[in-house]
């Protein structure tokens, strides 16, 4: 597509892929329904590309798709799950006030791996939007845990996992501020019982 697109509003069924497609300019999905399988394969958004209140009933795929600029995914609304470990992000993607099919916040069970946690924290760090970004931060770290679990059944990864263990022990990955005071308070009062 060599112009602007605006398929604002369509409700995409049976199997919507975009495979290979390269958009030049503005490519605008504004309000759109992905009712069944999303799939965004190789897709070149070389303009600004909007897909600010859309609905993505099944899981989404952006599987070696590039955001050449802007790509804004503003109040859309993740059904099922988002994976965004192979997609190409040149430039800023806004991500600010994504939800769930029941207007709840991405949780874990939205996030396909821990890149798509780190790629939408990136992306509200790069805004300064601090608190947003901590909140993916979370999201990265429970996927984090979730390797690091298998890894232990396969007998891998033992010292990264004991170091894990301890940080969320101490300050439940930086998350906590409280942690850290009640640890240096209970270890102050029982150094003077021990005799070194």
């Amino acid at each position: 597509f060599h112009s602007k697109v605006e398929m604002k509003e369509i409700n995409f069924s049976n199997n919507s892929i975009f495979n290979n497609t390269k958009f030049n300019e503005l490519c605008d999905f504004y309000g759109s329904k992905f009712n069944n399988i999303n799939y965004f394969t190789k897709t070149t958004f070389n303009d600004i590309c909007v897909f600010t209140n859309v609905t993505f009933k099944n899981d989404v795929d952006f599987k070696y798709t590039t955001f050449g600029k802007l790509a804004l995914f503003k109040e859309a609304i993740f059904e099922k799950k988002l994976n965004l470990e192979d997609t190409i992000i040149k430039e800023e993607i806004n991500f600010l006030k994504i939800k769930t099919k029941d207007n709840k916040e991405l949780n874990s069970e939205n996030m396909e791996n821990r890149e798509t946690a780190r790629i939408i924290k990136n992306s509200f760090e790069k805004q300064n939007n601090i608190i947003e970004a901590n909140k993916f931060y979370a999201l990265e770290i429970k996927e984090r845990d979730k390797e690091l679990e298998e890894d232990i059944k396969k007998g891998k990864n033992i010292f990264e996992w004991l170091v894990f263990k301890i940080h969320g022990l101490a300050s439940n990955h930086s998350q906590d501020w409280l942690l850290p005071i009640f640890w240096i308070l209970n270890i102050s009062i029982l150094i003077p019982f021990f005799k070194f």
